[in-house]
């Protein structure tokens, strides 16, 4: 999980609480006060996290891949989670495949299906890691 740039600013808020509470006690426990009300949202928010199985995502590639022609690699990734996702897909693939664009971002709706689609093209010259 990567921290959304929200929890970062709520995380940087604490700091002026315990500046202050250098000059007025108060102020400190109120930052104490802060950090523990941040901690129990970061965890309910992490417990709401939808599940691996509640993402499922597969690959479809077609049967031929020529050298030098794009190769259209589709997604079908099915959320079957009660919440709108954001998702990034991004494919490990080998040098000999230039992939673009390397990552993909898509929305998809609360219990939803769709088919992302991206295109690889296979690179003259390196046939010796391709394999059938």
């Amino acid at each position: 999980m990567v921290p959304s740039p929200r929890l970062i600013l709520l995380a940087l808020a604490a700091a002026p609480l315990f500046l202050a509470g250098a000059l007025y006690e108060g102020a400190a426990a109120v930052g104490v006060l802060y950090v523990l009300v941040l901690t129990l949202y970061t965890g309910l928010d992490a417990l709401l996290l939808p599940r691996r199985r509640q993402i499922v995502v597969t690959r479809t590639l077609p049967e031929r891949v020529s050298v030098g022609y794009p190769t259209v690699l589709r997604y079908t990734v099915e959320n079957r989670t009660r919440r709108r996702l954001q998702i990034e897909l991004a494919e490990d693939c080998p040098q000999e495949i230039d992939l673009a664009p390397p990552e993909c971002d898509a929305t998809f709706r609360e219990r939803a299906e769709r088919l992302v689609s991206r295109a690889g093209r296979p690179r003259h010259g390196h046939r010796q890691g391709l394999r059938p």
